[in-house]
């Protein structure tokens, strides 16, 4: 199709076209630019864990089985970090020391890599976040024991570095997402422009009557006034 063509069609059908994107732009107007997403803050913490001391001390063996048993021990615990049980164990004394606080959208993240884990915890109030990381780190040293029984007590818990609060920037998902959907919108604007136009038996003009094959032998011309 030659460019005067998707001009005549950009013409008679341009509205479908921007329309899906006026309604987005008008739907994320509050959400962008009257209250566009804050900066939070996160609290990054790495540990190591191993069996109790009372169980390791009289063990016949060498450092790779004291390695081994790090590792597995630490994967136990990120396990549980991941799960609903420890949330409802950290929200329950948080919330015995401040009622206010609601971890419905909490986000907690945790991992491991070579015998060491990492604990990540983000929360838009800054005092309130470090009062959630210091109850996750005491949950930590005295709750796993009640949910890992065959540790045979309490773990040895070590963190590498201490609960502090840093300030979290705004992810670049959440900075692109609003041109992100008003790219899609107007793709699919234009799909739905010509949809429409394709689908149009009617003629409109000259160019139609040529288009289906027809010789046009006069045309009677627009009244000027």
């Amino acid at each position: 199709m030659e460019w005067q063509g998707w001009w005549r069609i950009a013409r008679r059908r341009g509205w479908l076209a921007v329309l899906p994107p006026i309604v987005t732009a008008i739907l994320l107007f509050p959400s962008t630019v009257l209250n566009p997403p804050q900066a939070g803050y996160r609290v990054q913490m790495s540990y190591t864990a191993i069996q109790p001391a009372e169980l390791d001390g009289g063990r016949i063996g060498d450092y790779q089985d004291l390695w081994l048993s790090s590792e597995l021990v630490v994967n136990a615990l990120t396990s549980w970090l991941q799960s609903g049980s420890f949330l409802a164990e950290v929200e329950t004394q948080v919330q015995a020391q401040d009622a206010t606080v609601d971890l419905a959208d909490l986000s907690l993240v945790s991992d491991n890599e070579r015998s060491i884990g990492h604990l990540e915890i983000e929360w838009p109030d800054e005092a309130q976040l470090q009062l959630i990381a210091n109850t996750a780190v005491d949950v930590m040293h005295h709750r796993a024991a009640a949910y890992f029984p065959q540790l045979g007590g309490t773990p040895q818990i070590t963190f590498l570095d201490e609960p502090a609060v840093e300030l979290a920037p705004v992810s670049l998902m959440m900075r692109f997402l609003p041109l992100l959907q008003l790219f899609l919108s107007a793709l699919i604007g234009v799909g739905i422009a010509l949809a429409a136009e394709y689908s149009d038996r009617s003629l409109h003009d000259r160019h139609d009557l040529r288009t289906l094959g027809f010789r046009l032998l006069a045309a009677v011309p627009k009244e000027r006034g």
